[in-house]
């Protein structure tokens, strides 16, 4: 099955039919002489032309209706309790969506009505409602009935609900757009009358909109307000919507026509795999065999099975060991080993072995695993220990085994993403030690070996790898985790800096979609986008402050001074003799100190045969201690560096 694939994100136009109600009739607004009563609706169907959203149950040319308030019909109070602004300008004109203002937008007439919740609201239907994905209303005279965990008690608010009858990989709303004049609060729900958002977020007077993401979602209904900060802060706002379809094996869609929907057809091996082809070859888990003889058979009656497309119907490790499920963590463990107890497990590197641990691994990356083993014997740290790394535990082959004396370490330079099982044994060598059962130290270490956001590889399996997923905020993110509700400035389809470049990767100030500053040098300091090539609070980095005193110049603090422009400086005292730098860092610092500066910031690495088609000398450090060199070495192929700037 080929790995998840990107999903094309769609509105309303793609889910089909999400309703077939139309916009909601208005519950007109009480009045002091009215008892409550309102008029009957027209049951006419009325044609929809500019979808607009306006105080809800106005009729066109209707005069405003009176604001909700007390008993007596007057303004009710603000949050600090005194009166309610109030607004005498008489009936709101309309106005264009593409210049919206503070004014309301002309009402949506209303289709059909609803059964009245969300504490007297009169509800919208979004799905009924968007036109190109949008739909554009207004806070201003809505009601104040509700608010939500981060805000919107002091101000009224629209209130709309969006059926969703196919799952979902996320779902989003939106009310990030020019046509927003006022900070919105937007929340969502399930069960609109009970106060218990799935999300809530607010915008602020720098960017007045906000979204709200759900993921994954399921069939059914939710509600989504659009609420204001303040009673007196209202104001348009342009509401969008966009959904993302579920994988092929979470749509509860046939798509093979093979006859089995997601989990049960044995394409799909788990939710997200987005291929429900069949393999050649059934798997175990739909092959209608007992294949691990524990009387079930099958996905979904045998547990083992998660789905019908893998290919194991039995545990990974069927043996009655001590088991610890690690993930991609690693850790330190403390174990009581004991070597009269029989071993269930062999290694491929030795026999005759007692009883074991074993820990479980769960790799989702090209990492380095490096185990080390000690207990205190004699004083001296190892002991009679074997330690293998397999993919099936009671199984072989190992991937890597190590046994024998002391030696406590196994080191694996580069495991591939899967299911492993690490065991550490005691070999027959135990039996010199005299001491059937002590205790041990096991150190697993799992270092990644290039960030998350460089491996070349869908962490999140959402379809975009690396610079292209909108999760990553630069190469050495090691998480490329959620895709932020807004679109990042590297994302959001606006030269942001104006340099007459958009987005990732045109605008050279971008390393990816999830960068959220479009600038060269910026960073992203504690929500703000910050030039950190001056920034004496933020030098180079976010946090790396200054002394008193001195500037941030080129990223550095007191800045760099470029140093030797025609030399390169090599690793080697000759051909076969180290010269103390070890590495290009080490000869790069030892040149900055021969001219009298600081540490080495920046330097190029080349090759010492290539510097003279480059106009440069290679030179060699006799002793990087006394500073002698040679300075016209031209022998054998030496790594150098070149170009190196140093610190004051």
């Amino acid at each position: 099955m080929s790995q998840r694939g990107a999903r094309a994100f769609f509105t309303r136009s793609l889910l089909g039919a999400l309703s077939v109600a139309a916009l909601l009739s208005a519950c007109g607004t009480e009045s002091a002489d009215a008892g409550g009563d309102s008029e009957e609706q027209d049951a006419t169907p009325r044609p929809r032309t500019d979808r607009t959203l306006a105080d809800v149950g106005a009729e066109p040319g209707d005069p405003p209706t009176a604001p909700e308030g007390g008993s007596d019909g007057g303004p009710e109070p603000t949050d600090d309790g005194g009166p309610a602004p109030t607004d005498d300008a008489g009936p709101t004109p309309d106005i264009d969506a593409a210049s919206a203002t503070d004014a309301a937008p002309p009402p949506l007439e209303p289709d059909t009505e609803v059964p009245t919740v969300c504490g007297g609201h009169t509800l919208v239907d979004l799905g009924a409602a968007l036109v190109d994905g949008s739909v554009l209303s207004t806070t201003v005279g809505a009601p104040a009935h509700l608010a939500a965990s981060c805000g919107g008690g002091a101000g009224g608010e629209v209130v709309f609900f969006y059926d969703v009858e196919a799952p979902l990989d996320s779902l989003t709303f939106s009310t990030v757009s020019p046509d927003t004049t006022a900070p919105t609060v937007l929340y969502l729900r399930r069960d609109c009358d009970v106060p218990d958002d799935l999300v809530c977020n607010r915008g602020s007077g720098a960017q007045p909109g906000t979204a709200a993401r759900v993921a994954p979602v399921e069939p059914g209904r939710i509600y989504v307000v659009v609420d204001q900060g303040a009673r007196d802060g209202g104001g348009p706002f342009r509401l969008s919507v966009e959904a993302e379809a579920a994988s092929a094996c979470r749509n509860t869609v046939d798509d093979d026509l093979d006859g089995r929907l997601d989990l049960a057809d044995p394409g799909c091996v788990s939710g997200d795999d987005d291929d429900e082809v069949d393999p050649a070859r059934p798997p175990e888990c739909a092959d209608g065999l007992d294949n691990d003889e524990d009387m079930r058979t099958d996905y979904p009656a045998d547990p083992e099975c998660l789905a019908a497309g893998i290919d194991r119907e039995a545990p990974l490790c069927q043996l009655d060991v001590p088991l610890t499920d690690l993930g991609e963590a690693g850790g330190q463990f403390e174990v009581r080993m004991d070597s009269t107890l029989p071993s269930l497990i062999e290694p491929t590197c030795g026999f005759g072995t007692t009883s074991e641990v074993v820990y479980q691994l769960r790799i989702t990356r090209p990492v380095r695993v490096q185990t080390t083993v000690g207990a205190d014997f004699f004083g001296r740290q190892g002991g009679p220990f074997a330690i293998y790394l397999r993919e099936v535990c009671d199984a072989g082959p190992d991937v890597a085994c190590v046994t024998g004396g002391f030696n406590g370490l196994l080191d694996v330079p580069m495991l591939d993403r899967g299911i492993y099982f690490l065991v550490v044994d005691l070999t027959p060598e135990v039996a010199n030690f005299g001491v059937p059962q002590f205790n041990a130290t096991i150190d697993i270490r799992v270092t990644p070996l290039r960030p998350g956001c460089a491996d070349e590889l869908d962490n999140d399996f959402d379809g975009e790898v690396d610079a292209a997923d909108l999760g990553c905020v630069s190469p050495v993110d090691d998480e490329e985790g959620d895709d932020p509700v807004l679109r990042p400035f590297c994302a959001d389809g606006l030269d942001n800096d104006a340099d007459g470049n958009t987005d990732f990767p045109v605008d050279d100030g971008c390393t990816g979609l999830g960068d959220p500053c479009e600038e060269p040098g910026w960073e992203n300091c504690g929500g703000v986008c910050l030039d950190v090539s001056l920034d004496a609070n933020n030098c180079g980095a976010c946090g790396n402050r200054c002394e008193p005193g001195v500037e941030c110049i080129n990223a550095y603090c007191g800045g760099a001074v470029a140093i030797l422009p025609l030399d390169g400086f090599g690793h080697h005292g000759s051909c076969d003799a180290w010269n103390g730098c070890v590495d290009a860092q080490g000869c790069a610092d030892a040149a900055c100190r021969l001219e009298g500066f600081g540490r080495a910031v920046e330097f190029d690495e080349g090759s010492c045969q290539a510097m003279p088609a480059m106009g440069m000398r290679c030179n060699l450090f006799f002793d990087v201690i006394s500073g002698q060199y040679d300075p016209d070495y031209r022998g054998c192929e030496l790594p150098v560096a070149f170009n190196i700037r140093c610190l004051p």
